[in-house]
Formats: structure tokens, C-alpha cells, sequence
């Protein structure tokens, strides 16, 4: 029976160059840096599920030693520091956030105006395993939907961070694909409207009880 993903948290990643076709942008190989004894178990679960639901559910747990972890739960990252999810103890999905740009121009055709405030541009690069096909959710994404934008004084805004802006601010070509499927490596920049210029944004992946959390503009 198919297996629910399971959120984690990586050392950092090592990225070499690699390109994925010529209607996309270059995508750097991302490869599991080698992790001492201390840092291996350095995991956060959502424990996997037989029940026939789609989304990741049931308790949170976390193996020793701890991750760093915020007030609400998730992982602290930093940019270029790696993430992931596993499926019954085996890496499919390895991402990490390049970069985060803040009140970046938009270059599309067809910008339509800003309506939160600020448009933040994330530079990530995602590379996935043949396994994932083997899980109940065999794609992964990452949308502004799955997106929550927290003020530097802790007030967690109320905002859609993905408006008509986010989607035409940038070329097609440029843009992170919509889902990832198994054995793909690919690389683009995902555009939020957020409120603040500075300030946290956490991601969290189907439904899960933690995700991460990366401080912006880059520290």
C-alpha cells in the first residue's frame, strides 16, 4: 500500500551544475551533504498513514537530537540550506530556497498591479526520486497557497499571498513548475505578495502539522 510523504529537515546541500531542457532554467544536481552521527536523526515526522486519505496526517514526532525549531513548530532554514520529505525512511523529495528577493520587478508581458504590498521572489531547485511514484501523493509543488507571510512583531497575516500579480509577474520560462513529478530535477523562482518587506515565511507541505520557516529578505 501506498505510503503518506514525511517532512524533514537535511544538512546543507552540495549544488553542481546541470541543465533540464531547453524551456527551462538551468537546474543544479542537489545532492545530500554527508551527515555526521549527530546530525543524521535530525528529523521532524508526520508519521506515515494507511488510511486512505491523500494528505499527510496523524502525530507530530521528532527523533534526537532536535532540530532548531520556532515557537510554532516548524524547522528553522536558512537560504541554501536543504529540505525534504521521505517516504517510509527513504529520501524522495530534496528542495532548498536559493535565494528570497524582495520588491523584485516584474518582467512578464502582462503585470498585473501588486495588491498585498510587496512582490517576493523565492529562487528554489527541487530534485526528486524515481520512489516518489510509490507514494499516495506522487508529485511534489510548492504554491503561495501552501504559504503563510508572519509581520517581524509576530502577527501572522491574513493575506492570499498568491494574486493575479504573482501569477504574470514573471516569463513562463522562468517560473517553478506547478508540480514536480518522480526522477525530475528542475529549478525556477516561485513569486508571493506579502505585506511586509521584511518578515517569515513558513511553508507547509499537504497538510502537515510542521513545515519550515525562512526568514527574509536574506539574512
Amino acid at each position: 500500500m501506498k505510503k503518506s510523504l514525511v517532512p524533514v529537515a537535511l544538512s546543507a546541500l552540495l549544488l553542481a551544475g546541470c541543465s533540464t531542457g531547453a524551456n527551462s532554467p538551468a537546474a543544479p544536481t542537489v545532492e545530500p551533504a554527508a551527515q555526521s552521527a549527530s546530525d543524521s536523526a535530525d528529523v521532524a515526522t508526520t508519521e506515515a498513514s494507511e488510511a486512505t486519505s491523500e494528505e499527510p496526517s496523524a502525530e507530530a514526532t521528532s527523533a534526537a537530537p532536535e532540530a532548531e525549531k520556532s515557537a510554532r513548530g516548524n524547522l528553522i532554514k536558512q537560504i541554501g540550506e536543504g529540505a525534504g520529505l521521505t517516504d517510509e525512511g527513504k529520501q524522495v523529495v530534496t528542495f532548498v530556497v536559493n535565494s528570497i528577493a524582495v520588491d523584485v520587478p516584474c518582467t512578464g508581458n502582462y503585470p498585473s498591479p501588486v495588491e498585498n504590498g510587496h512582490i517576493l521572489v523565492l529562487d528554489v531547485s527541487i530534485v526528486t526520486e524515481p520512489a516518489l511514484a510509490e507514494s499516495i501523493s506522487p508529485t511534489f509543488y510548492m504554491n503561495p497557497y501552501d504559504f503563510t507571510e508572519i509581520a517581524p512583531n509576530g502577527t501572522t497575516s491574513n493575506a492570499d499571498l498568491g494574486t493575479m500579480a504573482t501569477y504574470s509577474c514573471l516569463p513562463d520560462a522562468e517560473v517553478l513548475p506547478q508540480e514536480v513529478g518522480p526522477g525530475e530535477n528542475v529549478t525556477g523562482k516561485l513569486v508571493l505578495d506579502v505585506t511586509n518587506p521584511t518578515g517569515t515565511l513558513v511553508f507547509k507541505y499537504a497538510g502537515a502539522p510542521a513545515g519550515w520557516e525562512w526568514t527574509y529578505p536574506n539574512p
